[in-house]
This record gives C-alpha cells, sequence and structure tokens, in this order.
C-alpha cells in the first residue's frame, strides 16, 4: 500500500468489565470488551471492536 493510508488505525481504547462466581476451588467468569474509538481511516466507515468472553477454572 505504498502512497495510499492504511485502511485501519493502529491504535485502539477500550473497556472492559468482567464478573467472577467461584464456589470452593471451582470459578466461572464471563466477561466482555468494547472499543471506544472509530478504527475506521475510511470515510462513512465505522470499525469498533468488540468480544465476549467464558472462563471457568480450578484454583489449587
Amino acid at each position: 500500500m505504498e502512497g495510499s493510508k492504511a485502511p485501519l488505525k493502529a491504535f485502539e481504547a477500550g473497556v472492559g468489565v468482567s464478573a467472577a462466581l467461584e464456589y470452593n476451588k471451582f470459578f466461572v467468569r464471563v466477561g466482555a470488551d468494547f472499543g471506544l474509538n472509530n478504527l475506521s481511516n475510511l470515510e462513512k466507515t465505522n470499525v469498533k471492536t468488540s468480544d465476549f468472553h467464558i472462563g471457568v477454572g480450578y484454583r489449587f
């Protein structure tokens, strides 16, 4: 892409939330992350990231 602008910006900022439930040594965690800024360098295009996650584990 020599001489042209990249379609996506290199910097991203976001906020995340999560919660966990623990019973004895087992736990379950759920959460989400949300991008705050537009990553697109293209006009009339809005690109933001988001994800949801679930984790299970055992503490020993």
